[in-house]
């Protein structure tokens, strides 16, 4: 046995989700605590969005032109390196004072700094992402200030029916949102929206006293109790609960239970294939394909209910807008979604948990996949006349919907998490390992390898593969690597600090 460096103690937060069945008494403050909230960020929303889309008017009139040419100029071609670390600095304070939003992009800087450098332009977007713009922009306290004032505005009264937590809470969310926009590298990630009071609705509030012997919720400074079906109890403490109201109309409760996790993984250098599965992600016919020959089957749910999203979709299409028939359609249709979204994610539950508590091995590997690249639209294709290409989106269209109904993200992400609480490696190998090519007997790469061939033979060894198995068998043994080389790196980070401490 080697070191371990794996025992761990983690304050894991589990949300239990518990149906609500309120009164009509409950129902008009459930309702009214989620409109204060949605009318609270989408105010705030709508000031912060003026202010970001004059931040670049803002920045351009507030650029001294001149003194940051000379600056860029002395950074490039000056060969005296305390002039240029001077020079840097300078530049570093002036252009900190310009707040430029994320979207402006290296494009918009090289027409207003022509001169820069691509690595002065890569430095100045980072500098604004987190720094100057996301600071001025998600201070927390400011906005709960300005909620404040807000509430004692005439016709604003009615904002302090709910509990307090319940407005101040959409501060924090809504600065948690910018927080994630401004991270974002890919900028996939778009601005906070809007809410509409057709959406799903919620609001988050504390010091809840929860029973859920009796099955019931007290709301505080109401005393009154939400009667809940208390389906189960994970133990640790609740810290805070969040009411919601979906698109059918219905209630939940969902309750945050806290409790200190003790864990301890097994020793990656007792791993072996014996004790190690990896794990190859399917679409056609199979969803996982294991490592010792296991598969599951792909359920498609998707398949099965879109004949009848279909008929419902046509009519809505020949209902007319605001009608309550359309009303009554879009209301069928959200029952169908809720229904399609719970059946998969039980399929899901079940699988990870499945192969999470097998005991026969101590490490799952599976490959990093990227979802959002696999179901994005192909660009378009011109050629010289400025005509479009075929660029074989219709095709795609298709693998995109099934890509989307496996819920890959979603099942890696339940493996992940549900690993660590059953004491199993979780190791992801790297996109861009050649899985499929590579012959698990010789290790030769098969290049020639297309997309529609499922069963190969090895040019090399003449070992006769199966695809999906084959991948799964090579995800196994890079994943047996990675753990090892994790626990290295840690084990060296851990000396390190000893070192230093």
């Amino acid at each position: 046995m080697g070191i371990h460096i794996n025992k761990k103690i983690e304050a894991l937060t589990t949300p239990v989700k518990y149906r609500a069945y309120p009164n009509k008494k409950l129902t008009k403050i459930l309702n009214k605590s989620m409109a204060a909230r949605r009318h609270i960020w989408n105010w705030m929303l709508g000031l912060q969005t003026k202010y970001y889309d004059a931040i670049y008017e803002y920045s351009k009139s507030q650029v001294d032109q001149s003194a940051l040419d000379n600056l860029l100029e002395t950074i490039q071609n000056s060969e005296d390196q305390k002039e240029v670390k001077k020079a840097k600095k300078e530049y570093n304070t002036l252009i900190k004072m310009v707040p430029v939003p994320l979207e402006v992009g290296v494009n918009t800087f090289k027409e207003i700094l022509p001169s820069a450098a691509q690595e002065v332009i890569d430095e100045l977007i980072a500098n604004h992402k987190d720094k100057t713009l996301a600071n001025r922009m998600l201070d927390t306290l400011k906005l709960r200030k300005q909620i404040k004032f807000y509430k004692k505005q005439e016709g604003n009264e009615w904002l302090n029916f709910p509990p307090s937590d319940c407005i101040f809470n959409a501060a924090r969310d809504l600065s948690a949102a910018w927080q994630a926009f401004f991270k974002d590298e890919t900028n996939k990630r778009g601005k906070p929206k809007f809410r509409s009071y057709r959406d799903k609705q919620s609001f988050r509030i504390a010091d809840c006293k929860i029973n859920l012997q009796e099955g019931k919720i007290k709301l505080p400074k109401f005393g009154l109790n939400v009667k809940i079906k208390a389906h189960r109890d994970i133990g640790g403490v609740s810290k805070e609960v969040t009411f919601e109201r979906d698109k059918v109309g219905h209630y939940w409760a969902s309750v945050n239970f806290r409790q200190d996790y003790q864990y301890e993984l097994p020793d990656a250098n007792d791993l072996d294939k014996k004790n190690t599965i990896g794990i190859d992600m399917g679409i056609k016919d199979d969803f996982a394909i294991l490592s010792n020959g296991k598969t599951y089957k792909n359920p498609k749910y998707l398949k099965k209910f879109q004949r009848r999203i279909a008929i419902e979709q046509r009519t809505m299409s020949r209902s007319i807008t605001g009608s309550k028939r359309r009303e009554k359609v879009i209301q069928r249709l959200n029952v169908l979604y809720r229904k399609l979204n719970r059946v998969r994610e039980d399929f899901l539950h079940k699988v990870t948990d499945e192969i999470s508590k097998d005991e026969s091995y101590d490490c799952i590997a599976v490959e990093d996949l990227n979802v959002a690249g696999m179901i994005s639209k192909n660009k378009p294709k011109v050629d010289e006349n400025g005509k479009y290409l075929k660029n074989m989106q219709a095709v795609k269209r298709g693998f995109n919907k099934a890509t989307s109904d496996a819920s890959m993200g979603s099942f890696l992400s339940m493996l992940e998490y549900k690993s660590k609480r059953n004491e199993k490696i979780f190791v992801k190998i790297g996109r861009f390992f050649a899985s499929s090519k590579l012959c698990n007997d010789c290790g030769y790469k098969n290049d020639e390898l297309t997309v529609n061939e499922q069963h190969w033979t090895c040019p090399k060894c003449g070992a006769k593969h199966e695809r999906n198995h084959n991948a799964s068998a090579n995800i196994r043994d890079e994943g047996i690597k990675v753990a090892v080389k994790k626990q290295e790196d840690a084990l060296k980070r851990e000396k390190a600090k000893g070192a230093t401490t």
